[in-house]
């Protein structure tokens, strides 16, 4: 496959971005909220983003289990994977194990995308709830996951991010302004969360999900969430 170096500028930031990202998440509430105010910033503002991170957090953790259960139920493909590589040895092989666990998160991102109503894209193909078109895939056993097709009941899927943002706004109430700056907050954040699990891969293109399907469909489901608390609580108070 055809690979081509990362730009400079690239190169330097991307990790760079991810110790600010540890710095950011590794940082208590108390903190933040301490130094909001330090600086004048609306307590709003951090409580929206905390609860944009709890948010994807649990979307992440169960869309992880969705691949999950998706990878065990393709297991014949993850064989048919190894197949592929029959001089690997036990060196290549704890290489090529190793190799899968660091981008199980990748999975799980892509897995959260579709699961959102989203796509996951490779090649020249893609792949969602309501439809997919195949395309020929490295033999990495992670890819065993990928359905060659879908079928009519797939779009019920949805319910299980729905039940997860249920959740969500039943532990906390909503105003309009924080309806507002929770759903923009987690649509940046999932934006990130995708530019960091995606990625050109040779001729392959772009393999990951969708960025734009994904950051819209972040945004419909914890505004319309968010909203939609806000709007029965005023009802009633009147």
């Amino acid at each position: 496959y055809a690979f081509a170096a990362p730009t400079p500028a690239g190169a330097l930031c991307a990790p760079g971005g991810v110790h600010l990202w540890g710095f950011i998440f590794g940082l208590s509430p108390v903190v933040w909220r301490a130094r909001a105010r330090r600086v004048n910033l609306p307590e709003l503002i951090v409580d929206a983003a905390l609860a944009a991170t709890r948010l994807l957090r649990n979307l992440f953790l169960v869309s992880l289990a969705v691949y999950l259960v998706m990878l065990a139920v393709q297991h014949a493909r993850v064989g048919e994977a190894l197949a592929a590589y029959p001089h690997l040895g036990w060196v290549g092989g704890l290489a090529l194990a190793l190799l899968s666990l660091a981008y199980v998160p990748n999975a799980a991102v892509a897995t959260m995308s579709v699961l959102l109503g989203g796509s996951f894209d490779y090649a020249d193909a893609s792949v969602s709830l309501f439809s997919t078109t195949s395309a020929a895939l490295p033999p990495f056993p992670l890819f065993a996951a990928v359905p060659a097709t879908v079928g009519t009941w797939t779009p019920a899927l949805m319910l299980i991010p729905a039940a997860v943002l249920v959740r969500f706004v039943l532990t906390r109430s909503f105003s309009l302004i924080d309806a507002i700056a929770t759903a923009t907050i987690a649509t940046t954040l999932s934006l990130l969360m995708v530019f960091y699990t995606g990625g050109a891969v040779g001729a392959y293109g772009w393999v990951g999900a969708n960025p734009w399907t994904c950051a819209l469909a972040v945004f419909i489901w914890t505004a319309v969430a968010g909203l939609a608390t806000w709007a029965i609580a005023r009802f009633r108070r009147d």
